[in-house]
């Protein structure tokens, strides 16, 4: 999820205490050298999840699954319990208080410069981009309402009834049928068909890659972008199996339709883990930047850490691909030779 973000350095801690408990059971000086932090910072923590019901000690810490039936459960709670999300969650839906205290407001709005967003306690919502703010409205109901598509496209639907400013990118979209098709089949407005297209496409990779073999068969500017990223970006190495480099471009595709929406990196990296980035990948995030417009607005460290998990994911996608042992050392060594690769530092 991407939501920590907007919670404080405590609730951000126990996020990550519930997330290594879920694996496994562990001691407070275990959890100490995992999360960074002093042993008085972590029992504190812990004895707040103990208290809540959320963890307790045997011979070790771990989850107390007799008060939850899963970690996203105890995700959401853990984030829902917190008075800055809450109100977070009440300006998304334009439903937010107008007489709050500026202390509040400046907390709320520092979480969301992350994103480029601000409170109008005016309107009672976000300000900035549109599109962005629909991606977190998606986002938000698929986490937390757990609503079929369906479902949860005609929510949005009702909430933006009134409201016609989503305009298709021509360019974004070279076979108009796919979209005619999908709108027709969700029973969408058109003034949400596009984006609620564009996140079911990040749900379903074989749709995503239909709509790639479209860019890919009208030569877009998309298309021609993850052409010239694949040549800047020389991996084979990690490509002689052939297994990588399909999923490779699929997300380096999701990653670029993404940016050519309106949507920040950040955006995009909050999914993943935090992940040492190799230098290497820094220095083609420059030439990347230098040579393709569409990045000219991103930040070389974003869109490094960006390049990391699509390689990283992919490396994933292609080991479970190929359980077969020889091939799998095989990958793996062309996975890290690459990494510590220093021909262009």
């Amino acid at each position: 999820m991407i939501w920590q973000f907007m919670t404080g350095k405590k609730e951000q801690r126990q996020l990550q205490l519930i997330e290594l408990l879920k694996e496994e059971c562990y001691t407070v000086k275990e959890l100490m050298g995992q999360l960074g932090v002093s042993r008085k910072t972590v029992l504190r923590d812990l004895t707040v999840l103990q208290e809540k019901g959320y963890a307790k000690k045997l011979t070790q810490w771990q989850l107390d699954w007799s008060n939850v039936t899963s970690f996203s459960e105890l995700y959401r709670k853990i984030l829902l319990e917190n008075p800055t999300f809450k109100l977070f969650q009440q300006y998304l839906w334009s439903d937010g208080p107008q007489e709050i205290e500026y202390r509040k407001i400046k907390q709320l709005n520092n979480y969301l410069l992350i994103w480029n967003l601000s409170v109008n306690r005016r309107r009672r919502c976000l300000s900035g981009d549109a599109r962005l703010i629909f991606h977190l409205q998606l986002k938000f109901l698929r986490d937390f309402c757990q609503l079929e598509e369906r479902a949860l496209y005609h929510r949005l639907a009702r909430h933006y009834e009134e409201q016609q400013f989503f305009y298709p990118k021509q360019e974004l979209i070279p076979d108009k049928e796919m979209l005619l098709t999908f709108a027709a089949d969700f029973s969408l407005p058109e003034n949400i068909a596009e984006l609620c297209f564009f996140d079911y496409l990040r749900y379903h990779i074989q749709t995503c890659l239909a709509f790639y073999l479209c860019h890919e068969k009208d030569q877009t500017p998309l298309y021609q972008a993850i052409i010239q990223s694949l040549q800047i970006i020389e991996m084979e190495s990690m490509w002689e199996l052939n297994s990588s480099k399909p999923v490779f471009i699929l997300k380096l595709f999701d990653l670029f339709l993404g940016i050519q929406q309106g949507l920040p990196l950040a955006v995009f990296n909050q999914k993943w883990k935090p992940r040492e980035v190799p230098a290497i990948l820094f220095s083609f995030s420059k030439e990347l930047k230098r040579a393709l417009p569409l990045l000219r607005n991103c930040r070389i460290d974003e869109l490094a850490l960006a390049l990391n998990h699509i390689l990283y994911s992919s490396y994933q996608v292609s080991l479970s691909l190929n359980p077969n042992l020889k091939t799998s050392l095989r990958i793996q060594e062309g996975y890290h030779a690459f990494l510590s690769s220093s021909k262009r530092i």
